[in-house]
């Protein structure tokens, strides 16, 4: 089989554009940051993602918390919200980075700095009761890759914190990657070994008319028990994957019955011990 050259992470995420339009791999990033955004309010993620998502991190004080694979700030903003701690934001993207920065407006209460997270990530003060791994994981290009965005969320936990995490799942066949069209979401095969072998490329599209967005996402198939393993390696406990739910539109439920029928989006929770034996 011939060997093909490893995947940039800055090639990860590109526009699906109309006839005529270039798209250049070097400045993906920055034209797709208002595109993302947009994704962010689409029906899907704001009656289930978001709210399911912080029902898991639930009620909050003063915890410091970190996010990491913060984009263009949207979950580290309503974290923001939540805590009196200190709130950190962290991504790959420096055009993300500048883009949450931007929607500050001034209040300057988050600390974002742009890192790559399958790197040793060395220059974060302290630790934090809270780690949001937010479409992080996803993006490692190997399995080696995967193992150290799972020890920089090791080495930002505090002893007896949380790891509270949003993932594509895992557990989603080919045959049912068309399933969720209506909904504005399907994914497509890259590697011929999607569901046989780790780092195995696919890529999830997102779309909406009505917000004039469609963009693209090269992603990373793990099993599930390889994250599982990858947590457990690196000290965690109290591992589990944790499901979407509907909580706004519930007049539809049944519309929503698809969706949620084996997701492709998942949470999950760990835990990091008071001491680690």
């Amino acid at each position: 089989m011939e060997n093909n050259p490893p995947l940039k992470r800055k090639e990860t995420v590109f526009l699906n554009l109309k006839d005529g339009e270039e798209n250049d791999p070097e400045d993906t990033y920055a034209k797709i940051v208002r595109k993302y955004r947009q994704s962010k309010n689409v029906p899907w993620r704001r009656f289930c993602e978001t709210p399911s998502f912080l029902k898991l991190v639930g009620k909050l004080t003063n915890e410091d918390v970190i996010d990491l694979g913060c984009g263009e700030g949207f979950y580290t903003r309503k974290l923001r919200q939540l805590t009196t701690g200190k709130v950190f934001g962290v991504d790959f993207c420096d055009n993300f980075i500048k883009m949450a920065q931007f929607q500050q407006y001034g209040a300057n209460d988050i600390d974002y700095r742009q890192f790559d997270c399958g790197l040793p990530i060395e220059d974060i003060p302290g630790q934090f009761d809270l780690v949001t791994p937010t479409f992080l994981v996803q993006n490692a290009l190997s399995e080696e890759d995967l193992e150290q965005m799972v020890q920089n969320i090791w080495n930002l936990c505090k002893p007896g914190g949380r790891v509270c995490g949003l993932n594509a799942s895992p557990f989603v066949p080919v045959e049912e990657f068309k399933k969720d069209e209506k909904y504005g979401l399907s994914l497509s095969q890259k590697s011929t070994f999607y569901f046989e072998e780790n780092a195995s490329e696919y890529s999830v599209r997102l779309f909406d008319k009505e917000a004039d967005m469609d963009i693209s996402l090269r992603l990373m198939w793990y099993s599930g028990q390889f994250y599982e393993e990858a947590f457990r390696k690196a000290g965690f406990t109290n591992f589990r994957w944790v499901q979407l739910e509907l909580f706004e539109d519930t007049d539809n439920a049944e519309y929503w019955k698809d969706f949620l029928t084996n997701c492709q989006v998942i949470m999950y929770e760990a835990i990091k011990p008071l001491n680690k034996d």
